[in-house]
């Protein structure tokens, strides 16, 4: 009886221990190139039906036909954008992980802009011209504070903005990263 109780307890603090540990991890990233040359979203990643998605870092560099000082900005749509869109495909970082399910979509031509939530980040991007360097801005979500950018269900996405137009024979290139974490 004396064994039976002690196994008994071992296992209540085996299963209380594998209990705190975290859902398992997996990490994507994703990339694509527009050529929009007007106002608008660029780039728009969209949350998950099963997973909490945490944007980790978010990247963009351009580069057009004359050099220009451009707004853009990290906005937090709670609806998609509406319009001809190319999806990106995510790539894992552990080829044992499952397909990423939160989604990706590059668009050339300005859509209609989903319904706004809020800003996230407003920057002033220097467009190199093509026979300069491309400016790049990167942002680390997980540095700020230690906590990521997290995206709640499929109405909620995170895209970049541009709101000014980038110019002729704009090459935008646009990538984040992301983990996500199964729903219980």
């Amino acid at each position: 009886m004396k064994k039976a109780l002690f196994f008994l307890f071992i296992l209540l603090l085996a299963s209380a221990a594998m209990a705190a540990q975290p859902p398992p991890i997996n990490s994507y990233a994703s990339a694509g190139t527009s050529s929009l040359a007007t106002v608008g979203d660029a780039y728009c990643v969209r949350g998950s039906a099963t997973a909490t998605v945490n944007i980790t870092a978010f990247n963009v560099s351009a580069i057009a036909g004359g050099g220009s000082a451009e707004t853009i900005s990290l906005v937090r749509r709670s609806s998609a954008d509406v319009g001809a869109g190319t999806p990106v495909v995510a790539s894992v970082y552990d080829p044992t992980s499952p397909p990423a399910t939160a989604t990706a979509t590059v668009y050339n031509t300005a859509p209609t802009a989903g319904t706004l939530v809020g800003t996230i980040r407003s920057d002033i991007l220097m467009v190199g011209n093509q026979s300069g360097s491309p400016a790049f801005i990167t942002h680390r979500f997980q540095w700020d504070y230690n906590h990521p950018l997290i995206l709640r269900g499929v109405s909620d996405f995170l895209c970049l903005n541009f709101s000014s137009p980038v110019g002729n024979n704009a090459q935008i290139v646009i990538s984040h990263e992301h983990t996500e974490f199964p729903l219980p």
